[in-house]
C-alpha cells in the first residue's frame, strides 16, 4: 500500500510527543519559515537516520542532501541529542 493509501489509524501510529522526548529533531529555515527536518536518534557511538521530511514546494533545492550532511556531522559531536535550528536564509 503507497504512502497515500494509508489509513488514519496507520497514520495515528506515530507518538510524535514521545519522538521529540527521545531524538533529535533539527528544523531547516528559510526566515521564518520551516522548509525542512531531520528527525535522528543518538545512541553512543551511533546515529539512527528515522526521518528526513522536504516541503512539497521547497523539494528539489538539495535541502534532504543537507539534512544528511548536517547528520553526518552530528556524528563527532558530544552534544548530538540537543534539538536546534538550521538557517539557509
Amino acid at each position: 500500500m503507497g504512502p497515500d493509501r494509508r489509513t488514519r489509524a496507520q497514520t495515528d501510529d506515530a507518538d510524535y510527543e514521545r519522538a521529540i522526548e527521545l531524538h533529535r529533531i533539527d528544523l531547516l529555515m528559510a526566515g521564518t519559515e520551516v522548509v525542512a527536518l531531520i528527525e535522528v536518534v543518538c545512541e553512543p557511538g551511533c546515529l539512527f537516520i528515522e526521518n528526513v521530511a522536504v516541503e512539497p514546494r521547497h523539494q528539489g533545492k538539495g535541502y534532504g542532501r543537507l539534512l544528511l550532511a548536517h547528520a553526518e556531522e552530528l556524528q563527532s559531536q558530544p552534544d548530538a541529542r540537543r534539538s536546534g535550528f538550521i538557517r539557509i536564509a
